[in-house]
């Protein structure tokens, strides 16, 4: 609920969204900050997103953020290779390693 100045209703300090982090952690047995993890990704990504790649290789924490870093259009890209099976990832690409010239036999 938001206020007369467009912020968040508090209670004791909190604000709702705080109060059911920390209550759905303690009833789930995890940490709040598993919550508010699995809470910034929905808002995020939305529930047609998350329903559609549930499942596939983006299905799940270190994807999930990694795709809520992409710019829409790659994402959204990303998100329908693996929706048709593709073993996709959203996260960086690393470099491997430069490899030592091997010198050349005569």
């Amino acid at each position: 609920m938001r206020s007369s100045a467009g912020t968040l209703a508090t209670r004791g300090g909190r604000t709702k969204v705080e109060c059911f982090t920390k209550a759905t952690a303690e009833v789930v047995g995890v940490s709040e900050s598993t919550i508010q993890n699995s809470v910034r990704r929905g808002e995020t990504l939305g529930k047609a997103t998350l329903t559609k790649i549930a499942g596939t290789s983006l299905d799940n924490g270190t994807e999930l953020d990694a795709l809520t870093r992409l710019p829409e259009p790659e994402r959204a890209a990303l998100i329908d290779r693996a929706a048709a099976g593709e073993d996709v990832s959203a996260k960086p690409q690393t470099k491997p390693p430069p490899t030592a010239a091997v010198p050349e036999t005569t």
